[in-house]
This record gives structure tokens, C-alpha cells and sequence, in this order.
């Protein structure tokens, strides 16, 4: 091999290793600049939109409103008692009542709205209802009377009967009484006193048979 050949082969081996270090390095900077961007796309989620992030701070009654915060200052918001959630505020839920219950649930970022249905409540100028149907409604009316002895009506403001009761009469007080059988439709009659003795318009007689008998 002469000179001239050396210096070309020389030449040939140190082209060949620059073109390796060159697709090496190549490749080194592919894969920096896919790092970087998956940096980039992770640092933005935590900054959240142009660098504020959203947070739910506590009321101090139970309760979060909605806040922002720049990202930079999100984990002293966290560590002060914020979270992160798409919250909602108590107000928003509707009224809680003595029949509803609708409130913000936290946890699910949404409201929860119960309906307290057999809770005692207050009807205005009666007496206490039952919830229904997130509403205060009549109580359960009582079964007033029977319809042949006692015929009532109710009233359910203040939730009682108003009844009259039937009064049962004989034909002779000295030797029958009487009372109200709903199961017999009205009053029945019964003997008493049998053998007895009793007044006819001032003449003595003795009771028989539910009625008294002259001597």
C-alpha cells in the first residue's frame, strides 16, 4: 500500500465516524426536544389556563366557594384547606328546609337534593304535618267514629275528630236500658231490673220483660 492509498483509506474511516456521531447526535437531540415537550405539556396542565389554576376554598361553615389561584401559589391554597373540584356552593343547591335537604356534595362537585320525607313540619297556625314530596303535608287523618254511633268529621289543622255521639233511650228507664251497636246498625234494648219492683204514674208494678207491670 503506498501513500496515496493510505491517506485515502485514512480519509474514508474518519468520514464514516463522523457520519455516526452526527446520526448519533441526532437522535440524542430527537429525544431531548420529545422530553422537553412532554415537560412543557405537563408543567401547563399543573399551571392550569395562563397559569391560574381553579380551587374550591373553605367557607368557614361547612361549606367551599369557587376560587383561582395562580398555579405557582396552588399548593399553599391546598395545604391552607382548598381543593380541587368543580365545585358548587350550598346556595346554589335550593333551599334546605325542615322537608329537603339540597346541599353541595364536595366530593362529586355537584348537588345533592333529599327529600326528608316523614320528618315532622310546621304548617302555619296548625299543627305539625309530616314531609312529603319535599313539602309539608296534612298528617294521616284519624279514623273518626264509626258512622252509626259516633259521626264525626275531621279537621286537619288540628288534626281531631269532632264527633257527635248517638244516645240510646228505652221505653221504660225503670226496667230496660239501651245502648249503640255499630255491628247491629244503631241502639239495641235489653231488660233489666226483671222482677223488680217499679212505678206506673204512681201505682206500684214490678218489672217485666223490660217493662213495668201494674200488680
Amino acid at each position: 500500500m503506498d501513500g496515496r492509498q493510505f491517506d485515502a483509506l485514512t480519509r474514508a474511516f474518519a468520514g464514516k465516524g463522523s457520519r455516526r456521531r452526527f446520526l448519533f447526535r441526532g437522535a440524542v437531540a430527537t429525544g431531548v426536544a420529545g422530553s422537553l415537550a412532554g415537560f412543557d405539556s405537563a408543567s401547563a396542565a399543573r399551571r392550569g389556563n395562563n397559569g391560574v389554576s381553579s380551587i374550591c376554598r373553605p367557607d368557614g361553615a361547612g361549606g367551599y366557594y369557587r376560587d383561582s389561584v395562580p398555579t405557582v401559589n396552588l399548593q399553599a391554597a391546598l395545604n391552607a384547606g382548598a381543593i380541587i373540584s368543580d365545585c358548587c356552593a350550598h346556595a346554589e343547591c335550593g333551599t334546605t328546609g325542615e322537608c329537603v335537604s339540597a346541599v353541595c356534595d364536595f366530593g362529586a362537585g355537584a348537588c345533592s337534593v333529599t327529600h326528608l320525607n316523614g320528618n315532622t313540619c310546621t304548617r302555619p297556625g296548625c299543627t305539625s304535618g309530616v314531609c312529603s314530596g319535599g313539602a309539608c303535608a296534612d298528617p294521616i287523618p284519624h279514623i273518626c267514629g264509626d258512622g252509626v254511633c259516633n259521626t264525626c268529621s275531621y279537621d286537619s289543622c288540628s288534626h281531631t275528630c269532632d264527633c257527635d255521639v248517638l244516645v240510646c233511650y228505652t221505653e221504660d228507664y225503670q226496667c230496660m236500658d239501651a245502648y249503640c251497636s255499630s255491628d247491629d246498625g244503631g241502639c239495641v234494648s235489653y231488660p233489666i231490673n226483671e222482677g223488680g219492683a217499679c212505678d206506673t204514674f204512681g201505682f206500684a208494678g214490678v218489672c217485666t220483660l223490660g217493662f213495668c207491670t201494674t200488680v
